[in-house]
């Protein structure tokens, strides 16, 4: 196997799980990376402009909604938001009322798309560790 034939295959065994549903403003995808729940990581893209150039791509606020269903609000621990926001900053993402977010355009939607999958598989498991020092304490 050359280099060019092993790069094909790289690319095609990264994506080979993800569906990417058209919505009505943009679109849902869904990867094959899960949460430490075991659920499967969902991306949502929105297209902001009149034209199909500008983009708006986030979480979907799910990374605060599993830890809020596991039973864990960390909206009030000034410390740790504060370790979310740069951590999401460190994969050029953003904290935005409880979602992570990125804008975009169509020459960058793609690379946006994995920073956001790499901001939120991150922080999940930061604070699934928080989680997990909070369930000691009580």
């Amino acid at each position: 196997m050359d280099s060019q034939a092993l790069l094909n295959d790289l690319t095609e065994a990264l994506i080979s799980g993800w569906a990417v549903t058209p919505t009505g403003t943009g679109f849902l995808i869904t990867t094959d990376w899960t949460w430490p729940n075991g659920h499967a990581i969902e991306i949502y893209v929105r297209n902001v402009s009149e034209g199909d150039s500008l983009f708006l791509v986030t979480d979907g606020g799910e990374l605060f909604n599993n830890f809020f269903l596991e039973g864990l609000d960390f909206t009030s621990e000034t410390a740790t938001i504060h370790t979310v926001k740069q951590m999401a900053q460190s994969h050029g993402t953003e904290l935005v009322e409880y979602q992570i977010a990125k804008g975009a355009n169509d020459s960058n939607l793609g690379l946006s798309i994995r920073e956001m999958l790499e901001a939120v598989k991150e922080i999940s498991f930061y604070l699934w560790q928080r989680m997990g020092e909070n369930t000691l304490k009580h």
